[in-house]
């Protein structure tokens, strides 16, 4: 069992499998150096910047454990839709 500090602060003790650990001390190792590489990613994106802002509306509307399903059905994206769901999905109102 370890102690985990989430960003506000609080410490809370969870139990972490061999390969959990090894890729959070992975992720750790990179993150700071990855965020200073894209610090600037999306400066001179604006369609990029309006898709993760249409992201972040979605999981503000639909809260947290709501479900979403965004998909446009190219080629035989439908088949594989249908496949992972068990069901016919249709994007037609």
């Amino acid at each position: 069992m370890g102690v985990v500090s989430d960003p506000v602060g609080s410490v809370r003790a969870v139990s972490e499998t061999v390969d959990v650990r090894a890729t959070r001390e992975a992720y750790d190792t990179v993150a700071v150096d990855y965020a200073a590489l894209l610090a600037t990613e999306l400066a001179d994106k604006p369609l990029d910047r309006a898709l993760l802002g249409a992201f972040a509306e979605f999981h503000r509307v639909v809260g947290p454990g709501g479900h979403l399903l965004l998909a446009f059905q190219v080629g035989d994206a439908a088949v594989h839709l249908e496949r992972a769901y068990g069901h016919t999905v249709s994007l037609d109102a």
